[in-house]
């Protein structure tokens, strides 16, 4: 995430400070090109303290010991689909082949912010991203290393995440309350809701803590801070650290005002104090 800005020097960017911004931005989310991420170079011209304190906070959330770097476009990817944002899920969807995911995770999250954002979500995808995920090859290898960490396995690989109430049981949240009573009134329905929801989490790519990482994320921004909670207890149970689930807090902090934010650590001070 370093791109070499001089910090001491906040309201100026030299040409070279300026060149080497857009060239990272070009490469890790343009493919190329700065037509994806032109809000930089709009910065650069009229507002590079902005810009510079924006990079600041975004390198100072990132930790060696925190999240994968891939994961950061798949959180984005996700957020950007329940907003319809076109060019902002293509730009992830390059960042994220670029970070070390697969074309399969990829799709995985897709599927996953389908189910929130609705065909709503995946014509966002399909407006820019559709004949770059088209040419790009299902067998074609990481650009890096497996990138996951040992301790996150696939969610294929764990009975407690391919049968949603017994993975409720198993992180001790207990089966949330709606499940009950669409089993009264509607099984068929609650059924069918299930097998969408159960078909993301047993896929054989997308490792189980992603999917909570990508819903703590995703409800930080809103604002729903015993959501954040929940999901902060369940990722603990497989396999995510503090650090980690601080740092994706961090990410999502960079679209929510200081009113949510306070709201959602009001509901987390207990769960970080305890951890």
């Amino acid at each position: 995430y370093d791109t070499h800005l001089d910090l001491s020097n906040e309201e100026a960017m030299s040409e070279e400070e300026a060149r080497q911004l857009v060239r990272w931005y070009e490469d890790s989310h343009g493919d190329g090109s700065i037509e994806l991420t032109r809000f930089v170079p709009f910065l650069i011209t009229h507002r590079p303290g902005a810009l510079k304190r924006y990079r600041r906070y975004v390198q100072e959330i990132h930790q060696p010991d925190g999240i994968p770097q891939v994961l950061v476009a798949l959180l984005f990817l996700h957020y950007y689909m329940t907003t319809g944002n076109e060019r902002g899920v293509f730009y992830q969807v390059i960042a994220g082949r670029q970070w070390g995911a697969t074309k399969r995770e990829m799709l995985d999250v897709i599927e996953l912010g389908f189910l929130v954002s609705g065909p709503f979500g995946v014509n966002a995808v399909a407006e820019r991203a559709d004949g770059y995920l088209k040419a790009w090859d299902e067998a074609a290898p990481r650009t890096v290393d497996t990138p996951w960490p040992e301790s996150w396995k696939p969610s294929g690989s764990d009975e407690r995440v391919r049968n949603m109430p017994a993975f409720y049981e198993a992180v001790g949240s207990g089966v949330p309350s709606y499940a009950a009573v669409l089993d009264r009134h509607a099984p068929k329905l609650l059924a069918a809701l299930r097998r969408r929801y159960e078909g993301v989490f047993s896929g054989p790519a997308l490792p189980a803590p992603v999917v909570l990482l990508i819903q703590l994320h995703w409800s930080t921004i809103r604002g729903q801070g015993s959501r954040v909670a929940a999901a902060t207890c369940a990722a603990r149970e497989l396999g995510v650290t503090k650090q980690q689930v601080i740092e994706v807090l961090g990410w999502a902090f960079l679209y929510a005002d200081e009113l949510t934010i306070a709201s959602v650590m009001e509901q987390m001070e207990g769960v970080l104090d305890a951890w």
